[in-house]
């Protein structure tokens, strides 16, 4: 329908100067509308329907219809030309313009209608097509594709025909890659809009769906008197022909595209197809699958994509368009996923991709596990390299992601892991590329499985991802150095471990509130071995905030029986270890907290807490014990609250033993030799049976306690004798000091083939060569099991000795000189 006019007759106020008041005509809108344009065949009755005409009056408008211009020639007379309802006949083909006027006392307006009648019934639907001035671009299609003489037949046929504009409004370049590739997709859609049978607009059932030409089928719906097939708008109805009906439709209807098996060319895919994978895709050959924005791909039953020989994806969707990798069934492992593999080209890349309903099933021999996209293959020769940003990888009936040794993420970022088995697997090599802005929650499992421990390459930093790292496998880092951020969580599974060897240098530095935490995947104590760190001497290696608990399973090194949560050093002293360690708990282990081996070193170590081991909570070496400071706590250990010391390793240098919160207690016969030590005032030190401290070879000893806070040697029991003593061998210093002290169940045992004669203290050695010197004041000496204290008669004490100190309940006597 076209607008001509709206003339309002009466807009004219009257004002009538001798009536007596004044009178308005009233303002009532008139508007004629002459119906919609049809299309009819020659001697076929038109029928001209004005009754959507406005007369907001109700009073009621003349009407007359007449020819605003026919074709040459043309004798139709229009009947019942005063009423809405008029009708003509055609009798020559062209374009009839029919008016209609319609008025009362308020206005008058005029619409027109357009007839255009062909001069006969075509034969065909195509001839329908050909001849009709809006359909050009489908012409041209069906004669490319070698449709033209199919549909020319004797049908019957049902065409629903997009016109030109629903070409045209295709996304840029899909019509030229369509017509320029006949034998493409380009048959497929044709024949998705032909059925096989003449369908009028009456036959159309809301609901009903429809096959086509081409096996699938199309939706009808029904929405008053607008007719939609596949949700596009039937705009002309029932278009008739010899051989059947053409609808026309305002877009193009777009099948869903088949595809699989072998792609060694180029394949770009795009919409606005959709796509059914068949079966296995692979891209091989160096050849680039290319993926643009909006792509949905469908993957039948154990289908899979697959990216090998070099050859590169780019699936760049957008954020409103995503492209979309999805199953036939909304069923988990429906088929197998995306694999990359094989290709180290920099270009490969994931951007705004959705991934879901995938980890069905393997593609190599042996693969135990699986994912919705895998990254690498069964060999290292497999590995891959791949951006992965801004996508979502969902509902695997296992993992995620899955990425072998040693393929690489880089500019991983902003992706999504959720309604999976597991967030993902990975070999410690690729823990490096996974990013704090991802989100790894809403699974069956959160977390990110290590599969593969053994990282030596490069250095790398591992993130806090809001997820544990589950560890299935021991962790073995070695020759470089790894930083691991605050608040990240590495969750350890039974008898598994993590190892730093080989020169390589850890920086674990939590801060308070956010520490680094170690754990098990099950809260038993020993339910996995442990951390340590061996030959790495390394002054940056740090743990700083850190939580290492239910570790202390199992041993490192064949000889190793003494386990803990944290183990510095390791079989030999070839393999000793440094390690600053502040801050941090160490807590649930089967045995100990820490086991620092001898010659390893824990310099600057402060403010750490040692609680709930099944055992001591540190087992350590006589060289580690100046290690351990008086910020830190010990206690709360299953009753073992001590520092157990044996002794292995060597002291130089100048020394401190600080006071602690627990005893230090000598599993082993103590010997410091060459070593300047202070002992802080209030320390403790228990020995257990047979064992004793001995300072030898020109060590220099400051054992200075208080009378508030003595410094005490007794027994791990209170049994005169239990313990040998502490014996001065060779240390003529004469700043060797004993002031307050407590030495007490000793006396139990002799140090050298002609010592008869034990003592809680001993001074002076076998010859005079190993003399001793001493200033011993307030010292308390008692329950020896046999003397107080025995002196050589080569050494040198003060002169009352024996008398300006306490001696108690020892079985032998005060003092013995030899």
């Amino acid at each position: 329908m076209r607008k001509l006019s709206g003339l309002l007759l009466f807009g004219l106020v009257i004002i009538l100067a001798s009536c007596e008041e004044d009178e308005m005509i009233p303002d009532f809108d008139v508007i004629a509308n002459a119906g919609s344009d049809q299309t009819v065949l020659t001697g076929e009755e038109v029928v001209l329907d004005g009754t959507a005409s406005v007369d907001e009056s109700g009073e009621g408008v003349q009407a007359e219809w007449a020819f605003a211009s026919t074709p040459p020639g043309s004798e139709a007379v229009i009947e019942d030309a005063g009423s809405l309802t008029a009708r003509f006949t055609p009798d020559i083909a062209g374009e009839y313009r029919v008016e209609l006027n319609i008025e009362n006392q308020y206005g008058q307006d005029s619409d027109q209608v357009t007839v255009n009648v062909s001069e006969s019934k075509p034969a065909t639907v195509v001839e329908i097509i050909s001849e009709s001035p809006d359909h050009q671009i489908l012409e041209t299609a069906l004669v490319a594709a070698g449709l033209a003489d199919a549909l020319s037949g004797d049908g019957p046929f049902t065409v629903f025909a997009p016109a030109d504009g629903a070409f045209e409004a295709l996304p840029d370049g899909i019509l030229d890659d369509l017509l320029a590739d006949p034998d493409g997709p380009l048959t497929d859609i044709l024949l998705f809009h032909v059925i096989g049978f003449a369908a009028s607009s009456t036959d159309l059932v809301d609901g009903q769906n429809i096959e086509t030409q081409l096996g699938d089928e199309l939706t009808v719906s029904i929405s008053g008197e607008q007719i939609f097939i596949n949700n596009t708008e039937i705009v002309i109805t029932d278009i008739e022909a010899e051989n059947g009906i053409v609808h026309v439709i305002d877009a193009v209807l777009l099948p869903t595209i088949e595809i699989g098996g072998d792609y060694n060319e180029d394949l770009a895919l795009s919409p606005p197809f959709e796509y059914r994978v068949t079966s296995r895709i692979r891209i091989g050959n160096q050849s680039v699958l290319t993926i643009a924005p909006g792509t949905r791909l469908e993957f039948s039953r154990d289908a899979s994509l697959i990216i090998r020989d070099g050859s590169t994806i780019s699936a760049e969707g957008t954020e409103q368009e995503p492209v979309i990798l999805t199953a036939t069934e909304q069923t988990p492992g429906w088929w197998q996923g995306v694999q990359v593999t094989g290709t180290q080209n920099p270009n490969n890349l994931l951007s705004h991709v959705i991934v879901e309903y995938g980890g069905g099933g393997t593609y190599w021999s042996g693969q135990s596990r699986n994912a919705n996209l895998v990254v690498g293959g069964r060999i290292a020769g497999d590995a891959a390299r791949l951006i992965v940003s801004n996508s979502t990888f969902r509902h695997s009936a296992d993992a995620g992601i899955y990425v072998r040794n040693p393929s690489q993420l880089p500019g991983f970022e902003n992706n999504t892991f959720t309604g999976n088995d597991v967030s993902g697997i990975t070999a410690a090599t690729g823990i490096e590329f996974f990013d704090n802005s991802s989100d790894f929650t809403g699974n069956e499992t959160d977390g990110l499985e290590i599969y593969d421990g053994n990282f030596s390459a490069g250095n790398a930093t591992w993130k806090s991802i809001g997820v544990p790292y589950i560890v299935n496998h021991r962790i073995e880092v070695t020759e470089i150095e790894l930083t691991i951020e605050a608040g990240a969580e590495f969750a350890f599974n039974n008898d598994t471990y993590m190892s730093i060897d080989d020169g390589a240098i850890i920086r674990a530095n939590g801060v308070e509130g956010n520490p680094i935490l170690f754990t098990g995947t099950e809260q038993v104590p020993g339910w996995w071995r442990g951390f340590n760190i061996q030959s790495s001497m390394s002054t940056n290696n740090s743990l700083n905030y850190v939580i290492m608990e239910y570790g202390g399973g199992g041993g490192f090194y064949s000889t190793h029986s003494t386990f803990a949560n944290l183990v510095i050093g390791g079989r030999i002293p070839g393999y000793a270890a440094r390690l600053q360690v502040n801050n941090s708990i160490f807590r649930h282990s089967e045995m100990h907290g820490l086991h620092l081996t001898g010659s390893s070193e824990m310099p600057g170590s402060e403010n750490n807490s040692y609680t709930q081991n099944e055992r001591a909570p540190v087992f350590m070496s006589k060289s580690g014990m100046h290690f351990l400071d008086g910020g830190s706590s010990f206690t709360g250990n299953n009753g073992n609250d001590h520092i157990l010391v044996d002794n292995q390793g060597s002291t130089t240098g100048n020394i401190t033993w600080n006071k602690l919160n627990v005893p230090y207690r000598a599993a082993q016969e103590l010997d410091i030799s060459e070593t300047s030590v202070t002992i802080e005032a209030g320390a403790q030190f228990e020995f257990e049976s047979g064992t004793g401290l001995v300072f030898s070879d020109n060590a220099v000893i400051s054992i200075e306690g208080t009378s508030e806070d003595p410094i005490i040697f007794t027994g791990s029991e209170n049994t005169p004798g239990w313990w040998k003593g502490l014996f001065l061998n060779g240390i003529p210093s004469a700043q060797n000091t004993i002031d307050h002290a407590i030495i007490e169940y000793g006396g139990g045992g002799t140090y050298f083939s002609t010592h008869n004669e034990p003592g809680n203290l001993v001074i002076g050695g076998r010859t005079s060569a190993h003399a001793s010197r001493v200033t011993v004041t307030n010292t308390t000496l008692r329950y020896s099991g046999d003397y107080g204290i025995v002196i050589s008669s080569d050494s040198d004490v003060n002169d009352d000795l024996c008398t300006d100190n306490i001696f108690e309940n020892n079985q032998s006597g005060t003092c013995y000189f030899r």
